[in-house]
């Protein structure tokens, strides 16, 4: 038997299980399956930017980094987390005033997105603002109370506040 033969009839065995599974109603449909696949295909570059991006940062290209989530966010201007990461890049370079904006922007869209008030709390923080940032807090959790970054933010946002009121 040649291999393209051999791995022809592994492909093939697995696709008879699926069917069967699927006659009995241990699985969903095939069809059904493949439509999201291509949906979840086509909705992936942006995290393949993400990726992209990180690894910029990682490697100290801050500039490199804004740029493929620009780049990104003209892909799929919906999602919040680009926003998100966006702003935290620009925080990575100090640039509270770029994050703010964006941030603000991407909330006025979003405006129940936990993780993008969480980010924009962060950016307070930067900017000497810990009862802004206790507000937006406020607003996250309010938004998930589930949001772990929030409750971590809460938490460093409540010990800033104690430090300056001493």
């Amino acid at each position: 038997m040649t291999g393209s033969a051999r791995s022809a009839r592994k492909t093939v065995v697995p696709a008879l299980f699926v069917v069967a599974l699927t006659t009995i109603g241990l699985l969903s449909a095939p069809a059904a399956h493949a439509v999201s696949c291509s949906v979840n295909q086509a909705r992936r570059f942006p995290e393949t930017q993400l990726l992209e991006a990180d690894a910029a940062i990682n490697a100290g290209k801050v500039d490199d980094a804004i740029q493929i989530y620009k780049k990104a966010l003209l892909t799929d201007p919906a999602k919040p987390a680009l926003h998100a990461a966006l702003a935290e890049a620009y925080l990575d370079q100090f640039k509270s005033d770029d994050a703010e904006a964006e941030l603000k922007a991407a909330i006025a869209a979003h405006p129940h997105s936990a993780v993008l008030e969480t980010v924009l709390a962060e950016t307070q923080l930067q900017q000497g603002r810990p009862w802004d940032a206790q507000d937006t807090i406020n607003h996250a959790l309010a938004d998930d109370p589930c949001y772990p970054d929030a409750h971590r933010s809460e938490e460093h946002t409540s010990e800033l506040q104690s430090h300056h009121d001493l």
